[in-house]
């Protein structure tokens, strides 16, 4: 939770073009871990963690769509976040979730899930209050981290 990006943005030291970054990474790592996570539905989806699993896939849907409200407010385009090379940290997680949904069981790619959400929704979180109050992001192009900051809440229904 002490990442150098994360307090450059609580302190508003970020410039318009490294905001950018995030946001075409993440579309990057979104779009990545959608086909993962439908493989893995698809070869082990009657098993008790399917309503779990499709949770996940229809929240990542989710923050996609929400994702583009953030791009427009950073004046990207979608062509702009189809052809970003991902950068190497954000390939390697993309590699290793598509690994877990290829090799792995359910259980593995829904615990790394699991133990990933607690950080990324506390990072999202933090995100978004930078974001609101040290640039003046408008709430609803925010809809991203909001629902990345309440994600466990929305994938351990039921």
């Amino acid at each position: 939770m002490g990442h150098r990006y994360l307090k450059a943005l609580e302190e508003g030291r970020l410039q318009r073009d490294q905001l950018k970054v995030f946001a075409l990474q993440q579309h990057q790592i979104i779009s990545s871990d959608l086909r993962s996570i439908a493989l893995i539905v698809s070869r082990q989806g009657m098993l008790p963690s399917r309503r779990f699993l499709m949770n996940v896939l229809q929240g990542e849907a989710a923050a996609l769509d929400a994702l583009h409200a953030f791009a427009d407010a950073l004046r990207l385009d979608i062509t702009d976040l189809e052809v970003l090379e991902p950068l190497p940290g954000a390939h390697l997680y993309c590699g290793f979730v598509a690994w877990l949904a290829l090799y792995g069981c359910d259980a593995e790619l829904a615990g790394g899930f699991l133990i990933n959400f607690p950080a990324w929704e506390a990072n999202c979180g933090r995100m978004r209050r930078a974001l609101h109050e040290k640039y003046d992001v408008a709430s609803a192009a925010l809809a991203f981290f909001d629902l990345f900051a309440n994600a466990f809440i929305v994938c351990s229904r039921r």
